[in-house]
């Protein structure tokens, strides 16, 4: 959350609980020190574990759309963090989200779940299968639809060091980027004080004073804030006018809005569930961007929901 700006949001965990401990070390840390911490809501989606995939399924998918009901009409986004594994809810959450950040640690070995590069050349020489699976959700999502997906590739624990490895994973990641139409953003420096943060479950947006930080505020508290916010701004999220900068993408333009329950269909669609009793579509969920064509699926798209190579939980970015 960005002090001053009113945003909410509510954070869903499709699998994993590293978010929902961040929020309890925050919440202790708050008692502790006698300060107010702005904790997001969240909820905790678990997996089904019946003998019958369809059951499995099916009872996934109402949690899921049972977490989004609750809270369409009173967030602003929606934080969707997804276990590092290919599973049904996985797809259901690349399939239903408006933008898509994929964190990639800056190494080919990470880079292997976007694509394949020749040894010798660095040339891009296949595509990944998580990169595939993107690409297949963002398809189901245009078959239904028509809505775009913002695909965001960011390159985390960037060095601040020059080096040959670093700038080869820059051009791979920028021809890559034209074939799958996604973009990059630079996201986090390898910092210690993220690090830092950590044990009291704070961020780099919470207040920086002795109080709420435990310690003196230095230069690179500062320093991890105006990273967060790059990132933040360069993620060109659908922000009302009241809380836009102008960086934003502008939601008082027209645009094609399809009926509230497609997301969800799209999302079914691509999972393998059926069509049949599905909840409104969230009002927050936007679709509807005007790209250029890219490579993939007749769009340019540029690049965003928070997913797995690289990743992390965080209670406020």
């Amino acid at each position: 959350m960005i002090p001053g700006k009113g945003w909410r949001y509510v954070a869903a965990g499709a699998g994993g609980i590293a978010a929902f401990r961040a929020r309890d070390r925050a919440g202790a840390w708050a008692q502790r020190a006698g300060i107010e911490l702005e904790l997001p809501t969240h909820h905790h989606i678990v997996r089904a574990s019946g003998a019958n995939v369809d059951q499995n399924e099916a009872a996934e998918f109402a949690c899921f759309a049972e977490a989004i009901t609750a809270v369409e009409h009173c967030h602003d986004f929606v934080v969707i963090d997804t276990p590092a594994s290919d599973s049904y809810l996985m797809r259901l959450a690349h399939s239903m989200a408006d933008t898509l950040v994929t964190p990639l640690n800056d190494s080919f070995l990470d880079f292997d779940v976007l694509g394949s590069v020749d040894p010798a050349t660095f040339a891009i020489t296949g595509i990944g299968h998580y990169a595939e699976m993107a690409r297949e959700a963002r398809r189901q999502r245009r078959l239904v639809d028509g809505g775009l997906t913002d695909w965001v590739v960011i390159r985390n624990r960037l060095s601040t060091l020059g080096s040959r490895n670093k700038r080869l994973v820059g051009e791979s990641l920028n021809e890559l980027g034209l074939r799958l139409g996604f973009r990059l953003a630079e996201g986090f420096g390898e910092r210690v004080i993220y690090r830092e943060f950590f044990p009291r479950g704070l961020t780099a947006l919470d207040n920086l004073d002795e109080a709420t930080l435990g310690v003196r505020p230095n230069l690179s508290h500062v320093t991890a804030r105006q990273e967060v916010r790059t990132l933040i701004e360069s993620l060109k999220l659908p922000l009302d006018e009241s809380s836009c900068t102008g960086k934003g993408r502008d939601r008082s333009g027209p645009r094609r809005i399809p009926r509230r329950d497609r997301g969800l269909r799209a999302a079914r669609s691509h999972a393998g569930a059926d069509q049949g009793g599905r909840p409104p579509r969230p009002s927050h969920l936007r679709f509807g961007r005007n790209d250029e064509p890219a490579a993939d699926m007749g769009h340019r798209v540029p690049a965003a929901s928070r997913d797995v190579p690289g990743g992390g939980g965080s209670r406020g970015t």
